[in-house]
C-alpha cells in the first residue's frame, strides 16, 4: 500500500501492549498536538509491531 507524501510524526511506543501504544496516542492528541502548529492529515495512523516491545505510531501532520 502506498500514500501520498506527507509529513509523519513517528513516536516509539516501546513496553507491553496495549498501554504502550494507548499511551502514545494520550500523549499525542491531550499535549504534542495542541501545542504544535499542525493538525492531523487525512491520511491513516500506522501502527508498527516490531517486536520485543518496541512498537512505533505514525501520524500524518500538517500544518495549521
Amino acid at each position: 500500500m502506498s500514500y501520498p507524501s506527507a509529513t509523519w510524526v513517528v513516536i516509539e511506543a516501546n513496553g507491553e501492549l496495549p498501554s504502550a501504544v494507548q499511551n502514545v496516542y494520550s500523549t499525542f492528541y491531550n499535549e504534542w498536538l495542541p501545542n504544535s502548529n499542525y493538525e492531523i492529515a487525512n491520511l491513516p495512523v500506522i501502527e508498527s509491531y516490531l517486536g520485543d516491545s518496541h512498537q512505533e505510531v505514525w501520524i500524518a501532520i500538517k500544518n495549521k
